[in-house]
């Protein structure tokens, strides 16, 4: 029963959801961009922004109801401040991957692995207080 009940506890726990959320997420960008990257040679940048991407698109739907619980109906307007949001992430990825690559000289995978974890706080950031801000989002 204790397992259980630690469990739940943690999981009430919203960064922890996010970090959740994001394996999942992380799981798709990490498989696409090695697909993409290190299968099929593709520009590192260009499989990253891809991978991010098909990734996002995930992280928008868990995170909206698994992570921050939002019921926002104003599907328009919260989409288009993800896609933003994202699109900032993808470009501090794309320098930051870039940097690992080109100055570190680190392997493509390793380095968006190394990306992924740098940007993760940056992330959830932006979204707690953007994306899923019920004061912003709430219809009243």
């Amino acid at each position: 029963m204790r397992g259980k009940a630690l469990l739940r506890k943690l999981l009430r726990v919203q960064l922890i959801r996010y970090w959740l959320s994001g394996v999942g997420a992380i799981f798709i960008d990490w498989s696409i961009f090695f697909i993409l990257a290190v299968v099929f040679s593709m520009h590192y940048n260009i499989a990253l922004a891809i991978a991010v991407s098909i990734g996002g698109v995930f992280n928008y739907i868990f995170n909206k109801y698994f992570t921050f619980f939002c019921r926002s109906k104003k599907i328009k307007t919260q989409v288009g401040t993800f896609f933003i949001i994202n699109l900032a992430y993808m470009f501090i990825s794309i320098f930051i991957l870039s940097a690992y690559i080109e100055v570190l000289s680190m392997k493509p995978f390793n380095a968006r692995m190394l990306t992924s974890i740098t940007t993760f706080l940056i992330g959830y950031v932006m979204h707690k207080r953007v994306t899923f801000n019920k004061d912003i989002f709430t219809q009243k």
